[in-house]
């Protein structure tokens, strides 16, 4: 064999034993790539499993007879006239209640800015409004109480946001007053809430009451809430801010995310719990500054009972 066929066979016999290496990484690097694929089916799979079974843990439904009798035996150890407050509880995860006088009508009091907010919440979400959008304070819309009225002159232009602020941490009247006229009024307003609430009538009854609510129909309005969390976050961060220390949060401490509400014999409460197991509740009563004592009496039986059943 001469020098120049020696050269041609060793540059074969390279080529070939680059094939055959090329070859073996690549059937190496199929089966390390199955092998992958296989971890991350496991994976995936049992990571599926510890979901569905942690929303199974999560969706077991609470019985909430036993909560119902603690707490009507506290309404009558406290000598409460039945026909002077209504409830409702809400189990937010079964959509389970329990309540009394349910679907009479209370005096709301300021607990009615809470879904006037979620309806403006509503028009920036869907861009039919904006949070740096002014508004004009008008003479007919004042009402003492909160710092819109004594800051700003009638004729001012006001900033949504800031209206929406004042209206839920301070229950400034005059912003809920600018905010509800600027929807068309209590009727418009009172229209509204059937996206909220689609079970409730909506008659000349519940319009001509102007600022009265039923705790089922505010409930209901809470549930909503609930399931459309992620919309009403900055609303959520303001309810938070809503009189700590005070009303559903009275004995808890806790920064119950409430909106409270106090005129002449009128004190109600509606908020919504979402530590442990998620539930709403709606307090309305008509015992004077003892309604205050109440609902943080009450909330804070509620809450133990919630707390209690989910470690069990």
């Amino acid at each position: 064999m001469n020098k120049k066929n020696g050269i041609i066979v060793l540059m074969i016999f390279v080529l070939v034993s680059f094939s055959i290496l090329l070859f073996v990484k690549d059937q190496k690097d199929q089966k390390q790539e199955v092998i992958i694929r296989e971890k991350i089916a496991f994976q995936d799979q049992n990571d599926s499993k510890t979901k569905v079974e942690e929303e199974s843990k999560e969706e077991v439904e609470l019985d909430l007879k036993p909560l119902k009798k603690e707490l009507d035996k506290y309404l009558k150890e406290n000598e409460i006239d039945p026909q002077e407050i209504g409830y409702v509880v809400i189990d937010l995860l079964s959509g389970e209640s329990i309540g009394e006088n349910e679907n009479t009508y209370f005096y709301a009091a300021s607990t009615y800015k809470l879904p006037l907010a979620m309806v403006w919440y509503e028009k920036i979400n869907d861009q039919e409004a904006k949070l740096d959008e002014e508004l004009v304070f008008l003479e007919d819309t004042y009402e003492e109480g909160g710092h819109i009225g004594t800051d700003y002159a009638y004729g001012s232009s006001i900033s949504i946001q800031e209206l929406l602020e004042a209206m839920i941490i301070e229950s400034d009247n005059s912003a809920a007053h600018i905010l509800y006229e600027n929807l068309g009024g209590w009727p418009a307003y009172k229209k509204a809430l059937k996206k909220f609430d689609p079970t409730q009538k909506i008659d000349e009854k519940y319009i001509s009451y102007d600022n009265e609510f039923t705790p089922k129909n505010m409930g209901n309005i809470l549930k909503y809430f609930y399931s459309h969390k992620d919309e009403f976050e900055k609303l959520l961060k303001d309810l938070k801010k809503s009189k700590p220390g005070e009303f559903l949060d009275r004995n808890l401490n806790v920064y119950f995310p409430q909106k409270y509400g106090s005129y002449d014999y009128s004190y109600n409460a509606a908020g919504i719990n979402f530590n442990t197991h998620p539930y709403a509740i709606v307090i309305d009563t008509v015992l004077g500054d003892y309604g205050e004592v109440v609902i943080g009496d009450m909330n804070e039986i509620v809450y133990s009972y919630f707390v209690e059943q989910s470690n069990e």
